[in-house]
């Protein structure tokens, strides 16, 4: 299984939009997994951004909405692993009150 990096927890109340921002191109982001606690809102954007992280050209922006209390976690898949190597994976958990 490959290791996932992942980023310090962070607290949000229910009714909360979260936002992720990951800098991309050549590479390209995805949702590998979402917890029910959180609802994706629209599709993922991407902004030409160039020279904002070096060897990357856009950033991918995925907004979710917080519908329920616990902890939960999101976890983005990177292809071709560019940032995320060796895994391609970053995992991001949330705690709601």
């Amino acid at each position: 299984m490959p290791q996932l990096h992942e980023c310090a927890p962070q607290h949000a109340p229910v009714g909360a939009i979260i936002e992720i921002q990951l800098p991309g191109t050549p590479s390209v982001w995805t949702v590998s997994s979402v917890s029910p606690l959180l609802t994706p809102i629209g599709k993922p954007s991407r902004l030409h951004s160039p020279g904002r992280i070096e060897g990357t050209s856009d950033v991918y922006r995925f907004q979710f909405r917080v519908v329920s209390a616990g902890t939960g976690r999101i976890e983005m898949r990177e292809k071709p692993a560019f940032l995320a190597r060796p895994s391609g994976s970053f995992s991001y958990s949330i705690v709601v009150p």
